[in-house]
C-alpha cells in the first residue's frame, strides 16, 4: 500500500485474512485468545469464538452461554472493528507514521507522519 494514499478497508469475517492479527485484536479487547496453526480460539465472559481460516476469510461460531443470533453478531462486529484497527495501526507502522488513540478501546485513531 502506498504511503501517500488514503486506501479504504472494508473488514468483514468474508475478507480477514490474517489470524494473528485478530488475534492481536481480540487481545486489545479483552479476549483470552489462543492461536494453533489455522486454528483460533478467543474467550471471554463464558463466550468462545472457535475460527478457522477458510478460502479467503475466516469463519466461525460463538459457544457458551445462551446467546442469540443478534449477540453473535454483536460480538462479531466488535472483532471485525478491532481487526480493523489492528490492520490501519501496521498499515501506519509500514510506512513510518505515528498512531495515538484517543482511549484504550476508542474506535478513534489519528495518524501522524514522523
Amino acid at each position: 500500500m502506498p504511503c501517500d494514499q488514503i486506501t479504504v478497508f472494508k473488514a468483514s469475517f468474508d475478507n480477514i485474512k490474517d489470524l494473528g492479527r485478530l488475534g492481536d485484536a481480540a487481545k486489545a479487547l479483552g479476549w483470552h485468545v489462543s492461536l494453533q496453526g489455522e486454528f483460533l480460539t478467543i474467550t471471554r465472559d463464558g463466550v468462545t469464538f472457535q475460527l478457522r481460516k477458510l478460502g479467503n476469510g475466516v469463519v466461525g461460531d460463538a459457544t457458551g452461554l445462551r446467546l442469540t443470533q443478534q449477540q453473535k453478531a454483536e460480538l462479531q462486529s466488535e472483532l471485525v472493528k478491532g481487526y480493523a484497527k489492528e490492520t490501519v495501526k501496521v498499515a501506519a507502522k509500514e510506512c513510518g507514521w505515528k498512531v495515538k488513540e484517543s482511549a484504550l478501546n476508542s474506535r478513534k485513531l489519528v495518524l501522524e507522519r514522523r
